[in-house]
């Protein structure tokens, strides 16, 4: 079968060994010139063999390719890189972290001579040839102590959240007493206003000899972009999040929902529908500190649409926090066994409330919601793609006529004997779209936008299960 050299140029290398998943061929860097150049350019050497670059930037729009450069890179210093090296892949969460390994392991799966030298576990790809490791981290998980980088794949690393940018600058030092290191950030934000992308950008963009590799466009190169899908998306999405996905651009502070689709959601009494006897779907946000507690019940009308129809809030302070039984039972007076069909919770912020529930009304209707960086992308994509599409509303008797007012000057100081819808109103004005439904609180926080956007995807899977094959919204 041979050997494997170890010390293959890159290309070379790839063209022989890397097998694509999909088509189970090797790949044909004629389809990726703009990633071939990218890895010539980047393996450049100096002094020897030693590589030009230390860091690499590369910024992209979505879904061109940016990851087959990970892959590859991450390939070819786990067989050819040299001896003991210590490799990661990190992103923000564990499913996107792990989302380039588990491609090159399926490579790795479908070639005999790779097969052979390279040992895969769930979260961990090791060469016993050479001694290299490649391991899966997520920023929310890992801990930087103990950690030693030879190489770091990082991606996204411009929406890694603030509370974990310490996590990139403790393991920065632990490159430096590596020979030859390389840490390799893949992105789709072409700028960021601060953190640890906006300063190593700043860096590879301002020394006259320096040792980043910056590859960045705007422009859509993949061969399998399809045109006529961009331009469907270019009227779908809001405005920061096409500019996110296809433009390669992040505006910051933009409005996930725009004032004419808020307005939309409020219809007049006229047309109010009689709510009795209508299927029905509670969702629940617990503040973890019991600072507030917000509750939604969602109905569904014939024509697979949704309307608010009832909830509570209950604020308190760390000194007197919110009585979380006193919420519990405001959650039972809401559900009515026979036509509510699921009890949505936060899973992390009320499992003995979900115990004691499911013991009350069964396992089939209450369930806990488990937040992480995708679920919740996946949560509000539903809530914006229902809002968009009309089948979210607020019937205007909720609103005691209020609304004409509107909620941000109301005048009852949202008093008023329903509040809980006035709250919704203004949290959708307030929340804020950094990117790819990324959704970031506004300064009013979003406790009930979120109990509205668990009641609603429950009702959206329950909807869509009952029609076979087809997912729901999402």
């Amino acid at each position: 079968m041979g050997t494997i050299s170890k010390k293959a140029k890159i290309i070379e290398f790839l063209e022989r060994e890397y097998i694509v998943p999909d088509s189970r061929l090797r790949i044909d860097f004629t389809k990726w010139a703009w990633q071939k150049q990218i890895l010539s350019e980047l393996f450049q050497t100096m002094n020897g063999d030693k590589r030009m670059f230390t860091a690499a930037i590369i910024s992209t729009p979505r879904q061109q390719g940016k990851s087959l450069i990970l892959q590859c890179i991450g390939l070819y210093m786990l067989i050819c890189g040299g001896l003991g090296l210590n490799i990661y892949s990190i992103a923000c969460d564990r499913d996107q972290a792990a989302l380039v390994p588990d491609r090159v392991k399926k490579s790795i799966q479908f070639n005999p001579r790779l097969a052979d030298i390279v040992n895969i576990t769930r979260n961990v790809l090791t060469c016993p040839t050479n001694g290299n490791t490649w391991t899966i981290l997520s920023s929310d998980k890992a801990s930087a102590p103990g950690i030693t980088a030879d190489v770091l794949l990082w991606d996204e690393l411009a929406l890694l959240p603030e509370h974990n940018w310490n996590l990139f600058y403790l393991l920065l030092p632990s490159q430096s007493a590596r020979s030859e290191p390389l840490i390799l950030i893949a992105s789709t934000v072409g700028e960021s206003e601060e953190g640890p992308f906006d300063g190593v950008l700043k860096i590879g963009r301002d020394e006259e000899e320096s040792h980043t590799y910056i590859y960045e466009t705007t422009e859509i190169k993949s061969p399998l972009s399809n045109e006529a899908q961009i331009e469907r998306d270019r009227i779908l999405m809001p405005q920061a999040v096409f500019a996110r996905h296809y433009e390669n651009i992040v505006i910051r502070g933009a409005s996930f929902i725009s004032d004419d689709d808020i307005e939309a959601i409020v219809r007049p009494l006229i047309s109010s529908p009689n709510l009795e006897n209508r299927l029905a779907y509670i969702g629940n946000d617990w503040g973890l500190t019991k600072d507030k507690c917000a509750i939604a019940r969602i109905a569904k009308l014939s024509n697979n649409s949704y309307v608010w129809n009832g909830g509570r809030i209950f604020r308190g302070s760390k000194e007197k926090p919110v009585d979380l039984n006193t919420a519990a039972d405001a959650a039972r007076d809401l559900f009515v066994k026979r036509y509510t069909k699921k009890m949505v919770f936060d899973k992390w912020q009320a499992v003995s409330t979900i115990q004691q529930m499911q013991q009350e009304y069964g396992e089939d209707k209450v369930e806990g919601y488990d937040f992480t960086n995708t679920s919740r992308k996946r949560l509000f994509k539903n809530l914006f793609t229902l809002i968009r599409d009309g089948q979210f509303a607020i019937y205007s008797d909720r609103l005691q006529d209020c609304w004409k007012q509107s909620c941000l000057t109301c005048s009852h100081d949202m008093q008023c004997k329903e509040q809980v819808p006035h709250e919704l109103l203004r949290e959708l004005q307030g929340l804020q779209c950094d990117s790819d439904f990324n959704v970031t609180h506004g300064r009013r926080g979003d406790d009930v936008t979120v109990a509205a956007a668990l009641a609603l995807l429950a009702a959206a899977k329950s909807n869509a299960s009952a029609k076979k094959g087809k997912a729901y919204i999402v």
